[in-house]
């Protein structure tokens, strides 16, 4: 009989790394590690990496794992300990131009 836990966990092995360290996603190259790190490049995938990691905190009985949503890391500073939870980090680089307005992905640099 399989375990409960093991299918969510068998998810997030697919969709999340472990022990990711932070200080790559900081200028100042400076951090721990996230529990928990996925990186999407569409909002469809953020939804999907959301979703599952909901599914994941029904299972593990621990909703205490937050999400912390990262762009492109340029002003964040990460502690030692690093991040508990989900690192979300957002690679979405797309632009929209209406008029006046624009729109930018997560994660765009002003530079581009």
């Amino acid at each position: 009989m399989e375990d409960t836990l093991a299918a969510p966990f068998r998810v997030l092995e697919k969709m999340f790394e472990r022990g990711v360290k932070l200080s790559v996603f900081s200028n100042f190259k400076i951090g721990g590690e996230a529990d928990y790190f996925a990186n999407v490049k569409s909002i469809e995938e953020a939804k999907d990496a959301i979703e599952r990691w909901h599914d994941f905190l029904k299972s593990d009985g621990d909703r205490d794992k937050k999400i912390f949503v990262l762009g492109s890391g340029t002003n964040i500073l990460w502690g030692d300990r690093g991040c508990r939870g989900l690192v979300l980090r957002q690679d979405i680089k797309n632009f929209d131009f209406d008029g006046n307005a624009l729109t930018a992905g997560g994660g765009v640099l002003m530079s581009e």
